[in-house]
Formats: C-alpha cells, structure tokens, sequence
C-alpha cells in the first residue's frame, strides 16, 4: 500500500520535509506497517466525502491531502482540514508524519518510508 499525504496551508508553516511525504507500507517494519494500515482501514477513506466542507469565515486552517492506492484497498483521495474533529483522521496524520520524520535505520539507507 502506498499513502501519500500533503499538507498547505495554516497558521504556522509546514516544514518542508513534511509538505508531500510518501510511505510504502512494505518497506515499514511490520509492526509500523500493521499500526498504519489499520488506521487507513478505520478511516474508512470509501465511506468519506473527497473533499470535506470548510465552514463558512474560516482561516488559518491546516489543508489534508491523503492518497491510499495499492492492492487490496480502495484507491482513494481524499481532503480534508485541520477543522475537521476527527479522531481518526488525526492519529492517521500523526502516524504519518511521525513515520517520516523517523531517520533510517542502518538496515535500510533509504529510510523508513
């Protein structure tokens, strides 16, 4: 499974390592990758609208684009906001981010994600 997530946008500024990350599931350790995978499935990315609505006068948000494709999942994007009280869609983005700000581990030059 590979998740791309983007973020725009909001008070403070994204960093730019974490603007566009990219992370295949596959080249996760297992643990990492049954934890992510399993956040992408309570999602529930079908059942979801592609773009969230944004309440009327609002600013200063944070922007989410999330793309799931792969094998045996439902190829999916959508957006949504930092607006959005969402527990699930926030642990996604946690995990996500967490995943790639983790350095790479000796066995794998290429990183974690």
């Amino acid at each position: 499974m590979e998740i791309e997530l983007s973020q725009s946008g909001g008070f403070a500024p994204v960093p730019p390592a974490m603007r566009h990350v990219v992370i295949e599931t596959e080249r996760l350790q297992m643990a990492a990758s049954t934890r992510l995978v399993g956040l992408v499935d309570d999602a529930d990315l079908a059942g979801r609208p592609a773009e969230a609505p944004v309440p009327s006068g609002a600013a200063d948000y944070r922007t989410f684009t999330l793309t799931v494709t792969g094998e045996g999942t439902v190829n999916r994007t959508i957006t949504f906001t930092d607006l959005d009280d969402d527990p699930v869609l926030t642990e996604l983005v946690r995990t996500i981010s967490s995943l790639a700000a983790t350095p790479p581990s000796p066995d794998d030059p290429e990183g974690a994600a």
